[in-house]
């Protein structure tokens, strides 16, 4: 079912929103569908922030421009549909003014259940929908998208694909889930020394285990998880120093230096250049964690 948001005018600009929720055969790895269209904007650069989602992106429209932050020469890569794996610096996506199409936000789990691959192998990587799954149904799946009637039945349409690709033998670590929630639920509250003991592994062993199935390392996905509450709450309208308690910095320079290595910016510059923005929503009764 999706949940329209309201629409946002501001002069010619418009956003309409919508938010849909996966079937229950896809608890575990995808937490939630993002439909946005984007009309009459400025012509621009948007920042694909880190996250601890993979970015799983449909394009309803032209094909989606970045250039990843590994990027050498200043390749642009361009994919109407694309899964983009977990990294720690933003990437630049290039528009012109306009954006429509659907985000699928896909935990690292999924993409062993969803595409046949360990997330570890997608980490600091775009790769095209067609590579993943190897048939038409990604050359088809943006216009079949873009015929639907509306956002829900474009919803459907992907619990019905995804379900279908859903390989529910590949075995989700709980103990990697478990750490995965812990450090995403209260980033920074965490020592990684600590967890290991707890499961009773050496940190190297810890460390090793949670990259495989995840992407990142333990203390990077930390650093992802805590950027990311962040920005919720300055899209939210917290004071500084709320921010700072809540997402676990130890004070504003720390704040500021971590935002300076992950978004490529100031919060103030981010917020200046990308409000509003599909990127800085979360939906109705959004949860944070995998349950299984």
């Amino acid at each position: 079912m999706a949940d329209s948001a309201p629409i946002l005018d501001v002069v010619n600009a418009r956003t309409d929103t919508a938010f849909g929720r996966p079937h229950p055969a896809l608890t575990g790895a995808v937490t939630g569908y993002i439909g946005y269209e984007m009309t009459g904007f400025s012509p621009g650069m948007h920042r694909g922030l880190p996250t601890r989602n993979l970015t799983f992106i449909v394009s309803l429209a032209d094909p989606v421009e970045m250039k990843l932050p590994s990027s050498r020469y200043g390749r642009i890569d361009r994919h109407q549909a694309f899964v983009a794996g977990l990294d720690t610096a933003p990437a630049h996506i290039h528009h012109d003014g306009n954006q429509f199409g659907i985000a699928i936000e896909t935990t690292p789990f999924g993409a062993s259940r969803l595409f046949g691959l360990p997330p570890v192998e997608l980490t600091g990587l775009v790769v095209d929908l067609h590579d993943l799954f190897g048939s038409t149904d990604a050359l088809t799946l943006p216009d079949r998208l873009r015929a639907a009637p509306d956002w829900t039945a474009r919803f459907e349409m992907l619990d019905t694909l995804l379900t279908t690709r859903l390989d529910a033998a590949r075995d989700v670590p709980d103990d990697v889930v478990w750490a995965w929630n812990e450090l995403g639920a209260a980033p920074g509250a965490h020592a990684v020394d600590a967890m290991a003991r707890e499961l009773g592994w050496s940190r190297r062993h810890f460390s090793a285990r949670f990259k495989q199935h995840v992407g990142l390392s333990p203390r990077q996905f930390q650093r992802v998880a805590r950027f990311e509450r962040s920005k919720h709450l300055i899209v939210s309208g917290h004071a500084t120093s709320d921010v700072i308690t809540a997402a676990g910095y130890y004070d504003h320079a720390h704040l500021l230096h971590e935002w300076n290595k992950l978004a490529g910016c100031r919060p103030t510059e981010w917020q200046a250049e990308e409000l509003p923005s599909v990127q800085d929503t979360s939906g109705p009764d959004h949860e944070d964690g995998v349950h299984d």
